[in-house]
């Protein structure tokens, strides 16, 4: 079995349910290149740094 039919059948295992979301453990950094610098953090951000 080649790559991509083992990431078909682990993403048809395990379903996105929060389709447009962060899921709650998680954050989304958006960074700039070349230098990878922050430049947008999801709002959930401060609840994990903060703790």
């Amino acid at each position: 079995m080649n790559l991509s039919h083992k990431i078909t059948n682990y993403r048809e295992q395990h379903p996105i349910d929060r389709i447009g979301s962060i899921q709650p453990h998680g954050m989304l950094f958006v960074l700039g290149e070349p230098e990878l610098t922050i430049i947008q953090a999801s709002k959930n951000t401060d609840d994990h740094y903060s703790r």
